[in-house]
């Protein structure tokens, strides 16, 4: 399969400064009559009503992993990785089916495992593909602190060599990235980095404990 060179630099935002309200508006305001980019689709899970595969995991959005307690959450995410890396998923399950044109970066990042069980997670996802793939970045970030975890995904997604080349970042677990779920200042303050980081056109795919 050939791979396309997208640059996805031109979706990374430069510093936040306060917006008048004449820029808010003309961003914001939809023109119904401009031509709407059709999705680009890294991953397909399942299949809709009338056969056809369906598109889950597409660029520049945020998917969520929910399920109960040792429900296989975490091998769920394996395998949504594996189908985006290609190689011999498609062997191992008809249910995840990538659909990647670029070789860009996959980076997975585990919190709450330690180092043993988050390794094999990682190398479980080279089981699956068969071979490994040079741009899968994971991270084990268990014993950081919640300030050190942000500042390391904001370092990887805007000032590190792969700025621009980041096609999709997986989150085990997405708690881990607030020191109080219960308070609503800081869980908005995670809601807009979310939406902050998918909007730079990288697909957000966390689990929900």
């Amino acid at each position: 399969m050939e791979y396309e060179e997208i640059d996805v630099s031109k979706f990374i935002d430069k510093p936040i400064k306060e917006k008048t309200i004449q820029e808010l508006f003309k961003e914001c305001l939809v023109d119904l009559d401009a031509e709407v980019k059709p999705l680009d689709v890294l991953v397909y899970i399942g299949m809709d009503e009338t056969g056809k595969r369906t598109p889950a995991i597409t660029r520049g959005e945020i998917s969520c992993i929910y399920a109960p307690s040792k429900a296989k959450k975490s091998f769920a995410k394996s395998l949504i990785e594996s189908a985006f890396i290609g190689g011999n998923t498609e062997t191992y399950t008809s249910h995840f089916v990538g659909n990647r044109r670029t070789k860009g970066y996959l980076i997975s990042i585990d919190t709450e495992q330690g180092e043993f069980y988050a390794t094999n997670s990682f190398r479980r996802v080279e089981r699956v593909v068969g071979s490994r793939y040079e741009r899968y970045l994971p991270f084990q970030m268990r014993r950081q602190s919640v300030k050190d975890r942000l500042k390391l995904i904001e370092w990887l997604i805007y000032e590190s060599e792969y700025k621009g080349k980041i096609d999709m970042i997986t989150i085990d677990g997405l708690a881990d990235l607030v020191s109080n779920t219960n308070d609503i200042e800081t869980s908005t303050e995670l809601a807009e980095k979310l939406l902050r980081w998918s909007g730079d056109g990288i697909h957000i795919c966390f689990i929900l404990h």
